[in-house]
């Protein structure tokens, strides 16, 4: 069971990216969201690590993938919204 964790929390996260993508109103749980956008991939990254075999690359190149995905169109939504 621990095999396919990560790679469910990997499939949470970029359902609720695709989610946030598609522009569907979540109403007050848009904030909760987010976060758990966030917080999947690395749960899925530390979740990974435990693991062993060739299994355990592939979630922890994937999680890491996911992460920096996230967080590179978090910078560029900011910088068009001129957050900084």
């Amino acid at each position: 069971m621990s095999k396919i964790v990560p790679y469910l929390l990997l499939a949470i996260s970029l359902l609720l990216f695709g989610l946030i993508q598609s522009g569907i109103s979540l109403g007050s749980l848009g904030p909760i969201v987010v976060i758990a956008m966030i917080l999947c991939p690395i749960l899925a990254l530390i979740v990974g690590i435990r693991n062993s075999g060739k299994g355990k690359w592939i979630s922890v190149v994937l999680s890491v993938v996911v992460i920096l995905t996230v967080s590179l169109i978090g910078i560029i939504g900011t910088a068009f919204l001129n957050e900084f």
